[in-house]
């Protein structure tokens, strides 16, 4: 084998079934891995192996109150605001595909749709995406079902 330049490690793709989010979108419980959920721990909503997280808005936060004040180390930063009450999921059905739906967005433009979805028949709907895609805004990824 000759060396040339590239990644590290090439992924491979044979025998791997492309993540799709109206097969892979599940309620989870608790903070373990596949098939060790937790008894009367909070859900989280998962597809595939991404953690979504809700969007709970941006209301009342300002550059000084985005971060907690740095602290000493060991030492628990206090933050300013209060804090914001997720609101609760009232599953209709144990699929969560019947009660969350994709959102289209992109394809509407001729690209491929976001990883975004959206709660429907809520007291209060909320949007769904990856944790790691937010930034500078409130959200969660626990919920009360209710």
């Amino acid at each position: 084998m000759v060396p040339r330049p590239g990644p590290f490690i090439e992924p491979e793709a044979r025998g791997r079934t492309p993540l799709r989010a109206e097969r892979d979108l599940d309620l989870r419980h608790g903070r373990r891995g596949e098939g060790e959920e937790e008894q009367g721990a909070a859900p989280r909503l998962v597809c595939g192996p991404l953690v979504l997280a809700g969007r709970l808005g941006t209301e009342g936060l300002t550059p000084s109150t985005l971060r907690a004040e740095p602290t000493r180390p060991r030492t628990v930063p206090e933050y300013k605001l209060e804090p914001v009450a997720a609101p609760a999921l009232r599953p209709r059905a144990a699929d969560p595909a019947s009660w969350i739906q994709r959102a289209e967005a992109g394809a509407a433009r001729g690209g491929p749709a976001p990883l975004e979805w959206r709660t429907s028949g809520q007291e209060r709907d909320v949007t769904l995406v990856p944790l790691h895609t937010l930034f500078d805004e409130r959200y969660a990824v626990y919920w009360r079902l209710g």
